[in-house]
């Protein structure tokens, strides 16, 4: 029986991720046409691959331009971080890590005495990067996309203001707190999302989406009279769905909405 259950979970998480697969592919081949069709779904590229990318990352890595240039357009977040690391931060250390900056690196370890081995790392490192002078050239023109593209996967003014000053401050932390779920989420810290919530049931949805690996995002945080209500974006499937939590100062609670 438990088999049985463990089989469905992994089926379900499979579909779940359908997307997913399709979007990484379509990076890969350079499928424009395929990441033109879901760029009007800014969640379905949120999806991140079995190494912690998200589709922003994996196509900055690939230097593809163009695709990037989509998927800003798009509207993704382009300061998701993946082991602390945004997408900016990644294509700055691929250019450190390969063209002249490495050749200054292998220099200095020639010139101070390190033993070939060390540099021999430097060089592996370069080659498992693709390293070209023309991805080179591509991610210096994607830094410099990324630099002067504004994008937000949220919509703009996530946050519903107030004339009460308390009523805007309990926004501010029901957003704060709902990053904070978010990022618990990503990581699989039950503890941490268990702690966040005034009760078992308020916790159903969350708990089941991160069973499932289901990509989640935050779309807004509204006012109702004394609380704060928070929507998500909840990828199922190959669609979003729209989930619903309340916000107090005790933590979060069912939306019965």
């Amino acid at each position: 029986m438990k088999l049985r259950v463990l089989t469905v979970l992994s089926l379900l998480s499979f579909f779940s991720r359908g997307s997913e697969v399709d979007v990484y592919k379509a990076i890969a081949e350079h499928d424009i046409k395929l990441i033109s069709g879901l760029t009007n779904n800014c969640s379905a590229f949120d999806v991140r691959n079995s190494k912690g990318r998200t589709p922003l990352m994996e196509a900055a890595r690939c230097g593809d331009v163009e695709i990037v240039k989509m998927l800003l357009s798009a509207g993704v977040d382009k300061e998701a971080k993946e082991a602390g690391f945004t997408v900016k931060d990644q294509v700055e250390s691929y250019l450190r890590r390969t063209g002249e900056e490495k050749n200054r690196i292998i220099e200095y370890y020639k010139r101070e005495g390190y033993g070939q081995r060390l540099i021999q790392m430097v060089e592996n490192e370069a080659k498992a990067l693709g390293e070209t002078p023309e991805r080179i050239a591509s991610w210096k023109e994607i830094l410099k996309v990324l630099k002067q593209e504004k994008s937000d996967c949220q919509p703009k003014g996530p946050i519903d203001s107030s004339t009460d000053p308390a009523k805007n401050e309990l926004l501010k932390d029901a957003h704060v707190k709902a990053k904070s779920l978010i990022s618990a989420m990503n990581s699989s810290n039950t503890a941490v999302v268990n702690s966040m919530f005034k009760d078992k049931k308020a916790a159903e949805w969350v708990l089941k989406a991160m069973g499932l690996r289901s990509n989640v995002s935050l779309v807004r945080v509204r006012l109702n009279k004394s609380s704060a209500h928070v929507d998500f974006s909840v990828m199922a499937g190959e669609k979003p769905v729209t989930e619903h939590l309340k916000y107090t100062a005790e933590g979060f609670h069912a939306d019965e909405k």
